[in-house]
């Protein structure tokens, strides 16, 4: 991975340019069951599939997933309801029950699998994890 470097010049604009998927991110530790909004998710390797997400240390879901060793991925639709977004991405999972009134199946590590408002969906065990500062990847 490499960043732009302080002498270089950037267009900042570019920046905003850059076009991101929208995900939630799940995971549980036997007894409670979270997830997060992310735009943080891409194919690492098709052959074995492997996926790479980043996820805040701060994150409810961050000490889930670092608990659990697994996690899911549901890829949401353009017209995934503001309602969704606004559970996964703007409350935090200690404070409220986020799977209450959403739609989703039981995977077989246990992880909750958001069906709702998801185009498809992705099963997955951590194999390494890369501490970049404030977050994990």
């Amino acid at each position: 991975m490499t960043a732009p470097q302080n002498n270089a010049s950037m267009n900042f604009e570019a920046f905003f340019k850059i076009s991101y998927g929208l995900y939630v991110v799940s995971s549980n530790n036997g007894t409670k069951l979270n997830g997060y909004v992310s735009n943080a998710v891409f194919q690492v390797t098709a052959e074995p599939a492997q996926f790479a997400v980043c996820c805040s240390k701060n994150n409810y879901t961050a000490e889930l997933i670092n608990g659990s060793k697994a996690f899911s991925i549901s890829v949401l639709k353009q017209e995934a309801s503001p309602e969704l977004i606004g559970v996964f991405g703007y409350q935090s999972g200690k404070d409220i029950d986020k799977f209450k009134d959403v739609e989703f199946i039981t995977g077989t590590t246990g992880v909750p699998i958001l069906t709702q408002d998801s185009l498809a969906w992705f099963e997955c065990k951590v194999i390494q994890t890369v501490d970049v500062g404030t977050h994990f990847h």
